[in-house]
């Protein structure tokens, strides 16, 4: 968590530092993520940004938690609404996603952290963050076993680590397919002017009717 010194900051002054962060672990991962970037860039110096957050860590926590906040706001009334599995897999996939384009900097940092690979400073943080959310698929999945809205012969793990997989994989086909990985674009342009909705909106129904149904041809 940051120290108290952040909090006490006027929001706005707040929220500037937060964009910065989010745009400097945005383009790199957390081992090239350079704290000197972000104090050169908020007019700080060192001592002054570590007024703020205890380190690295601490700064790459806390954006974590508040990315996923942001992002859970956007979904958070759908798991109570759907009694169909897919339709609720379809509708989460594209909120998520369309959060994602429409706050690209938060959304590829977001990104960036489930593809982060071994870090000794961070140690074990990104196997819980992950961990967490998987039981939060995890439950969702076991609600609609339960209903036998879905199968229960299959590890409730697996299937969760699936849908996991699958919402990676919708976001990263997008950006792929129209060329908006931050390495070719700026990441604070809004891509979601060059990606149409309708689009999006096919790709997440095309992806879950293969998680759903497989690759079997469609009958009737």
């Amino acid at each position: 968590m940051p120290l108290s010194t952040f909090f006490n900051l006027p929001e706005e002054r707040r929220e500037e530092i937060l964009q910065i962060c989010f745009e400097e672990f945005a383009q790199r991962d957390y081992q090239g993520a350079s704290v000197s970037n972000i104090v050169r860039r908020l007019n700080l110096s060192k001592g002054g940004f570590y007024r703020y957050f205890k380190d690295k860590k601490d700064l790459y926590l806390h954006l974590l938690d508040h990315g996923m906040q942001m992002r859970m706001k956007q979904v958070q009334n759908l798991f109570a609404q759907s009694e169909d599995f897919q339709e609720l897999l379809v509708e989460n996939f594209y909120q998520r996603i369309l959060f994602d384009l429409n706050n690209p900097v938060v959304g590829q940092f977001l990104y960036n952290v489930n593809l982060e690979g071994y870090s000794e400073d961070l140690g074990d943080s990104m196997i819980q963050v992950r961990g967490n959310i998987l039981n939060i698929i995890k439950q969702m999945v076991k609600s609609f076993a339960v209903k036998g809205k879905i199968r229960n012969d299959i590890s409730e793990d697996i299937i969760a680590f699936i849908v996991f997989q699958t919402q990676l994989g919708v976001y990263d086909f997008l950006l792929t397919k129209y060329g908006l990985h931050p390495h070719k674009k700026n990441i604070t342009e809004n891509p979601t002017r060059l990606i149409p909705e309708k689009e999006i909106m096919e790709t997440v129904s095309a992806f879950t009717k293969i998680l759903i149904h497989g690759l079997k041809p469609a009958t009737g």
